[in-house]
């Protein structure tokens, strides 16, 4: 199963994309005032305040960190199948139905100090009922999570269809990040009677706190509940296989290829 960020474009196009915003540079002419070369602006524009034309228009630049280009894009990558910000239908319509999606829904949250993560964008139930839509028209037989941090969202979602499982995620305690403002999302143990208080299917937690906390594993299972777990700390085969052990049910981590090879996979080196 494979996890996918959603949210709506300008023009209402459900798009996989994690960020709220994405950073365009813009290029001025060339001038006297920098020696003959072009400069350079960097414009934060939030996702929202884009078409899905103009997020697809957007031409890709490499990404470069500690003077070492990690990924050229060239123009062999300009084609349309490898467009930036693929929409929720094309990858519903060309990804193998035999590998699961867990839709997550992006939607901007307030943090304890006040800040939202980004500005409000559509009403929730127009917001839900566009990617619902678009799941049912074109998922067929593959199996599909919906999942958000947005209890309200999470509460529409099992409002609206009960086709698949809607799971609450949840950043637990962790000081990574500061914490949302709405206490539903301050702690595993919340996160739980919130879920089974609207009859979602179960949690995915930020897996720091289980792993700090073992006990919590028996704790949402005991509520019948599903367990997902997501997060960095995440990075090792046995720590991965410990977890499922222990009874949780799904881990959400990058880079499947560096922490588990198929026994008829063939891995080599091209010199």
């Amino acid at each position: 199963m494979v996890e996918l960020d959603v949210q709506l474009s300008k023009d209402k196009v459900p798009i996989v994309y994690h960020d709220f915003n994405v950073n365009i540079i813009m290029k001025h002419k060339k001038s006297k005032l920098n020696s003959g070369e072009p400069s350079t602006e960097v414009h934060t524009m939030a996702i929202k305040d884009l078409t899905f034309k103009q997020l697809q228009s957007l031409q890709l630049s490499p990404v470069i960190k500690a003077n070492k280009t990690f990924y050229d894009f060239g123009e062999e990558d300009q084609t349309e199948e490898n467009l930036p910000f693929a929409s929720l239908e094309k990858v519903l319509d060309l990804v193998d139905p035999k590998c699961g999606l867990n839709v997550e829904l992006k939607y901007p949250q307030q943090k304890i100090c006040g800040q939202w993560e980004a500005e409000k964008t559509l009403d929730l139930n127009e917001y839900v009922d566009i990617i619902v839509s678009t799941v049912f028209a074109k998922a067929g037989a593959r199996n599909i999570v919906f999942s958000c941090f947005h209890p309200d969202i999470c509460s529409l979602l099992k409002y609206k269809q009960s086709r698949y499982p809607v799971l609450f995620l949840t950043q637990g305690l962790t000081k990574k990040w500061q914490q949302f403002k709405d206490k539903r999302n301050a702690s595993i143990e919340m996160a739980v009677y919130f879920a089974q208080s609207v009859g979602l299917e179960g949690v995915n937690v930020h897996a720091e706190d289980i792993i700090n906390d073992r006990s919590l594993i028996g704790f949402v299972k005991s509520k019948n509940m599903i367990l997902f777990c997501w997060g960095d700390d995440l990075n090792r085969t046995e720590l991965i296989a410990e977890l499922k052990e222990q009874g949780v049910d799904g881990v959400v981590y990058d880079r499947r290829d560096r922490y588990f090879v198929r026994k008829d996979t063939i891995v080599g080196h091209i010199s």
